[in-house]
């Protein structure tokens, strides 16, 4: 949203609740709103500073019990909860040396672009999930090919992998302290002869002695 969308969608809040709500809290959260929406942030300072805010901002809207107010703020701070997409470390040089893992000329560019050669519909393959064998139809996306995202909607990666593998609450960050109480810090692809299906685990590596066929994120 522009600016001025952001201000009046703040200011509809603000009137639709006013009766409501407290009316310390409903304008402690308007003026957060707006700082957050509004003001820029171009720093890693400044950004992290965001972050903080953020959570301010829900701690507030917590306190009031609201659940409608706590689902419409929630919209507006954050992306759509299940909304993701798994990275590929360094893409272009991987379609590069790769260009047919994925599938045929999957992770070809247009010549002198960093865009996909070939339509959506002509990138999609089925990703298959160790051990449950769980599948999900999927395709390579965005510049360089750097993203994996469930077709039809990017939601169904997210709802697997967060709400089914690892049971998170809504809204709840899946961080690497969690990660590694899981012993998980790398995700596997495999391609097997025979097939055109691409698996998917969630492994542990050890830098120090990574595995063959190992790419590094940095």
């Amino acid at each position: 949203m522009r600016k001025n969308q952001r201000k009046q969608r703040i200011d509809k809040l603000y009137t639709d609740y006013e009766a409501v709500i407290d009316s310390n809290i409903l304008l402690k959260i308007k003026k957060g709103m707006i700082k957050y929406l509004i003001e820029g942030s171009s720093t890693l300072f400044e950004k992290l500073e965001k972050v903080k805010l953020r959570e301010y901002l829900v701690g507030l809207v917590q306190e009031t019990n609201n659940e409608k107010l706590m689902t419409e703020i929630y919209k507006i701070l954050y992306r759509p909860m299940d909304e993701m997409y798994i990275p590929t470390p360094n893409s272009a040089r991987f379609h590069r040396k790769h260009p047919n893992f994925f599938g045929k000329n999957y992770g070809k560019m247009q010549e002198g672009t960093s865009k996909l050669s070939l339509s959506k519909e002509k990138r999609r393959f089925s990703l298959v999930f160790e051990p449950s064998g769980d599948i999900l139809p999927a395709y390579i996306t965005q510049d360089n090919g750097k993203a994996i995202e469930s077709t039809e909607k990017q939601i169904y990666l997210g709802e697997w992998i967060l709400r089914g593998v690892f049971q998170l609450d809504k809204y709840e960050p899946l961080t690497s302290e969690r990660l590694k109480e899981l012993n998980i810090n790398r995700l596997k692809f495999t391609k097997y002869k025979g097939s055109d299906n691409i698996h998917l685990e969630f492994i542990w590596i050890d830098e120090n002695n990574p595995p063959k066929g190992y790419i590094s994120p940095k």
